[in-house]
């Protein structure tokens, strides 16, 4: 892998020192391709004792192996001066010495490199039913269509490791980057024409802060960096409903709709994160601790809206 170099200066702690240098990003032509297996198995179930219901259910396992990325700057300098990892020193221009307290970086060099490995696992479900309603008689004769349809991933495992931090397995973590034990969308629609009524309910399960943490209040075995010791380790889940009425009709020789959605109809909060910040865009006052790639984040909005086929 080759490419020209972009410099900037950029600082590092070393020790608690601040120090300044020069960022270095270059090419690495001794990367190799990174290596994939995945195995899917699923199955598809269409009973004819019920028409118009499919249910069927996937299973998939994805492992990646030498994935290319480039470590920070700051993980190359632990990695020589607390690691003692030479090849990392290799990459830190500088003159002086730590030990003697006379240490000046001038440049480090950043290279994409083969360091990292991800295991994913989960099985996604899907139901779908649908029929007219005419064709149920045991409610009487009622007019139009009912549409009723489910989608759930459990997350199974979604594990990681870059050959220098601790491993981390984020399935069934709610926090920024993590994924909850199980997402599912739920929605049900009914059209008899002109009018169309369609309910969602979107949510997920509760989850950990991280699947590392040792919950203990007394007797608490030694904290570390791979199994931190905490006395709470619990992010609530959340369950979201959104409704949508809509009404088509025919102007101008054109196919037209005009529909009124609530979304988050009961104004459900967030599940909040208790740490500093559940996402990059949660970590000032201004918003809220919570994973906003998760939870709704805007509470009730109402939206009106025209659709027009010209």
């Amino acid at each position: 892998m080759f490419a020209a170099g972009t410099a900037r200066t950029n600082t590092v702690a070393v020790n608690n020192l601040s120090l300044t240098f020069v960022q270095n990003q270059t090419g690495n032509p001794d990367v190799t391709p990174e290596a994939a297996n995945s195995l899917g198995v699923g199955t598809v179930l269409t009973p004819s004792f019920i028409p118009g219901l499919a249910v069927s259910a996937d299973y998939y396992n994805i492992s990646v192996k030498h994935q290319i990325g480039v470590i920070s700057a700051q993980n190359v300098v632990n990695l020589c001066y607390v690691n003692n990892i030479q090849s990392y020193c290799n990459n830190i221009h500088s003159t002086g010495s730590l030990a003697a307290g006379n240490l000046v970086l001038s440049k480090i060099d950043l290279k994409p490199i083969n360091f990292a490995s991800v295991k994913a696992e989960g099985i996604d479900f899907d139901v779908t039913y649908g029929v007219p309603l005419d064709e149920i008689t045991i409610f009487g004769n009622i007019p139009g269509d009912l549409r009723l349809h489910a989608l759930a991933t459990h997350y199974m495992r979604m594990y990681t490791n870059d050959g220098f931090s601790p491993t981390t397995d984020t399935a069934g973590t709610n926090v920024s980057g993590g994924l909850p034990d199980l997402l599912y969308r739920l929605e049900a629609s009914y059209k008899v024409d002109p009018w169309g009524i369609n309910l969602i309910g979107r949510g997920l399960t509760p989850g950990k802060i991280a699947n590392e943490y040792i919950v203990c209040t007394s007797a608490c075995p030694i904290s570390t960096p791979q199994n931190r010791t905490t006395n709470f380790n619990h992010i609530d889940g959340a369950f979201y409903l959104d409704a949508t009425v809509n009404y088509s009709f025919e102007t101008y020789g054109a196919d037209a709709q005009v529909f009124f959605t609530v979304k988050n109809m009961f104004n459900a909060p967030p599940g909040l994160i208790p740490t500093g910040g559940g996402s990059s865009s949660s970590s000032t006052a201004a918003y809220p601790s919570t994973n906003g790639g998760l939870y709704d984040m805007l509470g009730r909005v109402f939206r009106v809206g025209l659709r027009a086929n010209l």
